[in-house]
């Protein structure tokens, strides 16, 4: 492991990512059995895998992947795909692979035992042999590379009669590290048969820059399945296999030496080295960036900001001739630098959405039902701080779909639904926010048994029952340990599932909210911002102290003198043409008495309600550089976090769904 210790964050990177694209095509190959490309796709990966496996020494993951290959193999040769109990059997390898994988990236050690998973597979490989049809036929044939190679001088002598075949594999031009492709690729043929001779050679392949890697090997695999097989490990351009050698070509030689590969590819060093020449410095299309490194790019991002500003409230007070100018120009470029360092943060929401279908099909095997699953808008990027918090909140309400929301195959059709119901998970762009949401086509929520439940927990009184609309029964089922399932089982019924949502969406800035059609679905989305790093605000001041306002929670400012102010209830309401909201006294809100001297009001969403911030001045707009608080000041506030202002002072950062939650 020592030789390859550098290489292992690529191998957990691609890893994963193989991982994943297996789930989903397994998934998918199971509802599409005669999708010839996905059972390609399948087979090119769980090769790769294996490959990328035994490269790093890993020879757990690598032996129960060789075992999925026969399983795959079985997809290539017959039609109508697996049965159901073939596919549980290789989705729990794969979890075990997943496993394994979290193993190595925390511990170093793989932690995999495959062998009873390996026993189960050789089960289904023994039980359809009676089906296999022999070698795939009718391939069509690699075209040839452009590349012409030279074989080894004896390799004849070494063929010793025998049928060799010679593997040409082309990396692309940009290869990240060539050397560790080329490894791949001979170790991956090495184990279909034996190898005679290899451009680069053994002692050649840690320094290997090129593109070019030559095999000539004896195998009983066919062209076919050895081209593939080179042609499996990432950033290969083209493979091809053709013969050598043919069968018994030459009488084999009574003193042959074992050592004979060994030796022609030590005899051939200036060959080597003109196989391994570079074809040139093209530079890579595509960079992995470790995490940590976008982290501290956005941080010094986020002070350039903070400093940029400083400039600015220094140059408002300065006479220097052409001082506006290049103020406007720094403006300018640090606004570029910092649109660009957001973009390269960015990344697909495809990767949390690609986890779901095994998600959904899981379930829906345990429950009984039948799901028909809709992704949309998975290219929607979002910052990688947010996609990564994601997963979690995300799975409650998918599992929330399924168990309380669609129905069986019965009850739907009863209902004259059809018996598959629909879940609809979609991404989208809405200003500076991304919008989530799931939406299944099930029950709804009924806000009469909501509200017998919430009676019974004494949640709200006897009067509140016969009133209760579907906005308020929606925003009860978000009360911590509510829940309206009769029975508690390992998927839901602990009334965790959407205040923890709620919780977590907070968490990331964002919010969550829920609308219902008793019969017809639910709808849950989730909003959120672009990035946690850098926020848009509104600064107003409130006895003198700075806050933050999120701009994107903002509808709109007055001037409290022009609207009417009366009391209901004991509480301030802000009374507007469109509509009556509660009046929050922000020095009250925020630990001081209230404020005298509050002229304006913000008013802003928050918690899927309206009210009114009332504060002492506006200061307008800034982007402010985001810090979250210290436990002792954050917990049980209405704040979300903090940001140092260009004259040193700190403006809090108010959380407006706790404090419409608090006003309720």
């Amino acid at each position: 492991m020592d030789e390859t210790a550098e290489y292992l964050p690529m191998f957990l990177a691609e890893g994963r990512e193989h991982l994943q694209e297996l789930n989903l095509a397994v998934v998918r190959i199971e509802e599409t059995p005669d999708d010839q490309a996905t059972v390609d796709e399948i087979f090119r990966i769980a090769h790769s895998m294996k490959g990328m496996s035994a490269t790093m020494g890993f020879a757990g993951m690598a032996a129960l992947t060789h075992e999925m290959e026969d399983v795959f193999e079985l997809l290539r040769q017959r039609a109508g795909g697996l049965e159901r109990s073939a596919v549980d059997v290789l989705l729990e390898c794969l979890d075990a692979l997943e496993a394994a994988t979290d193993a190595i990236e925390s511990t170093g050690s793989e932690s995999i035992e495959p062998e009873p998973l390996i026993v189960r597979l050789r089960t289904l490989v023994r039980d359809d042999e009676s089906e296999h049809a022999g070698d795939a036929a009718g391939a069509e044939a690699p075209t040839a590379l452009a590349t012409v190679i030279e074989q080894p001088e004896n390799l004849s002598e070494l063929a010793q009669g025998r049928r060799v075949v010679q593997v040409h594999a082309e990396l692309i031009e940009d290869a990240s590290i060539p050397s560790v492709r080329a490894y791949m690729i001979l170790s991956t043929l090495a184990e279909l048969g034996e190898t005679l001779a290899c451009r680069p050679a053994p002692d050649d392949v840690e320094t290997f820059k090129g593109t070019d890697i030559v095999a000539w090997l004896v195998s009983d695999r066919t062209d076919a399945e050895l081209a593939e097989a080179a042609a499996s490990v990432a950033e290969v351009a083209d493979a091809q296999a053709t013969e050598a050698v043919p069968d018994a070509a030459v009488d084999a030689p009574d003193d042959a030496s074992p050592e004979a590969p060994k030796a022609a590819a030590a005899a051939e060093p200036a060959k080597a080295a003109a196989a391994a020449a570079p074809r040139g410095n093209h530079g890579s299309s595509t960079v992995r960036v470790d995490a940590e490194r976008l982290d501290q790019l956005m941080h010094a991002m986020g002070e350039l900001v903070l400093h940029r500003t400083h400039v600015e409230g220094l140059a408002a007070h300065a006479d220097v001739p052409g001082l506006p100018q290049a103020l406007q120009a720094l403006t300018r470029t640090s606004h570029a630098l910092q649109a660009m360092v957001m973009q390269v943060r960015m990344i697909p929401v495809e990767a949390v959405l690609l986890r779901f279908p095994r998600l959904v099909r899981d379930l829906s095997v345990k429950l009984s039902k039948q799901v028909e699953l809709e992704l949309i808008g998975k290219d929607t990027e979002l910052d990688r701080s947010v996609v990564d918090s994601l997963g979690d909140p995300l799975v409650h309400l998918i599992r929330n779909s399924l168990d309380h929301g669609l129905e069986g195959p019965e009850e739907r059709k009863a209902a004259g639904k059809p018996e598959t119901g629909k879940l609809e998970i979609s991404a989208r762009h809405a200003g500076g926010n991304v919008v989530i949401s799931v939406k299944d086509d099930g029950r709804g929520v009924d806000p009469t048994r909501v509200a017998k439940k919430a009676f019974e927990r004494g949640l709200i009184t006897a009067e509140a029952v016969d009133s209760m609309d579907m906005a308020r029964a929606t925003e009860l089922l978000f009360h911590p340990g509510f829940s309206t399932s009769d029975v508690t089982s390992d998927i839901s019924g602990r009334g965790v599932g959407m205040d923890a949502v709620r919780v977590a969406i907070r968490g990331l800035g964002g919010e969550v909210t829920m609308t219902s059609v008793l019969g017809q679905g639910t709808t849950s989305e989730i909003r959120l911002p672009l990035t946690l790093a850098i926020m848009a605000a509104l600064l107003v001041q409130v006895d003198g102290r700075a806050f933050a306002i999120p701009l994107d929670r903002i509808e709109r400012t007055v001037r409290l003198a022009d609207q009417t102010v009366r009391s209901v209830a004991g509480k301030r309401m802000l009374v507007m043409s469109d509509g009556v909201m509660p009046l929050v006294d922000a020095s009250e809100q925020f630990g001081g008495s209230r404020d005298s001297e509050a002229a304006f009001a913000v008013i802003v969403r928050g918690n899927g309600q309206r009210l009114a911030f009332a504060v002492s001045a506006l200061d307008g707009q800034r982007e402010l550089v985001t810090r979250p608080l210290p436990p002792e000041v954050s917990d049980g506030s209405a704040l979300s976090g903090a940001a140092v202002l260009s004259d040193g002072q700190i403006a809090l950062i108010v959380d407006c769904d706790a404090v419409a939650e608090g006003v309720a």
